[in-house]
C-alpha cells in the first residue's frame, strides 16, 4: 500500500515538477482529496474486515463497526473455526448508532468472537504525507489528482502549458477507464445487491 508521500511524489515527478514548485504541497493535498471524492461520489466500495465484537451471552445488538457501509457477510471465530452465520439469523437495526441485531429465537452461540465482513467508502479526507491511502485505489487516486493539479501547473509553467494540458488529459482518461473498470467488477460482484449484503443507513 503506498502512502500519501508516495502517491503525491510519483504524481509531482510524472507532471514535471517533482520539487512541488509550480503546485504546492497543500495543493496536490487538496488535489488529492477531490479524486477522493470522485471515487466516492461513483460508489467505490472498499472490502473490509473487522473482527472485535466479543459476543456476549444473551446480548443480541452489537454496534456495526465503523466505517462499514455495506455487511457482507457475518462469522463467529472460535478457536480458529470460522463459521458463518445464516443471513436469516442476523438484521441491521437503523439509527443514528446502526446495531446489527441476532435473533433470540434462531441465534444463541456464546464465548466467540464476531467477524464482520463488507464494504466501506473511501477516505476523503487526507492530511498528513505518512497516511496510507486505500487499498486498490492507488492507481486511481494517482492519475486523477495528476490531472487536477496539471490544470494548476498549465497556468504557472506557459512554456510547458499544452505538455501539461495533454499529460493532464491523458491522466483524466486513464483514471475514468479505472473507474469504468471497477464499477463493472463491483457489478459483477454484486456488492449492493439486497440477496447479498446488507447496506448500514447513514453511510
Amino acid at each position: 500500500m503506498a502512502t500519501v508521500n508516495q502517491l503525491l511524489t510519483a504524481a509531482a515527478e510524472k507532471l514535471g515538477d517533482p520539487f512541488m514548485e509550480s503546485v504546492k504541497l497543500d495543493s496536490w493535498l487538496r488535489c488529492l482529496n477531490e479524486a477522493a471524492n470522485d471515487a466516492k461520489n461513483a460508489d467505490w466500495l472498499i472490502k473490509v474486515d473487522d473482527a472485535t465484537i466479543s459476543y456476549v451471552a444473551d446480548t443480541f445488538e452489537y454496534t456495526v463497526p465503523a466505517t462499514f457501509a455495506y455487511i457482507l457477510e457475518v462469522r463467529t471465530e472460535d478457536g480458529g473455526d470460522l463459521t458463518v452465520v445464516p443471513y436469516s439469523h442476523w438484521t441491521l437495526r437503523d439509527g443514528d448508532t446502526p446495531v446489527i441485531r441476532f435473533s433470540e429465537e434462531l441465534y444463541a452461540n456464546t464465548n466467540v468472537t464476531l467477524s464482520v465482513q463488507g464494504y466501506k467508502r473511501p477516505t476523503v479526507t487526507y492530511a498528513a504525507m505518512t497516511e496510507t491511502v486505500d487499498l486498490n485505489l492507488e492507481s486511481f487516486l494517482r492519475e486523477r489528482t495528476l490531472s487536477l493539479a496539471a490544470r494548476l501547473a498549465a497556468a504557472v509553467d506557459q512554456p510547458r502549458s499544452n505538455e501539461i494540458q495533454a499529460l493532464g488529459s491523458g491522466a483524466f482518461r486513464f483514471s475514468e477507464q479505472i473507474l469504468e473498470d471497477r464499477m463493472a467488477l463491483q457489478e459483477t460482484q454484486h456488492i449492493t445487491d439486497p440477496r447479498h449484503s446488507r447496506s448500514v443507513w447513514g453511510r
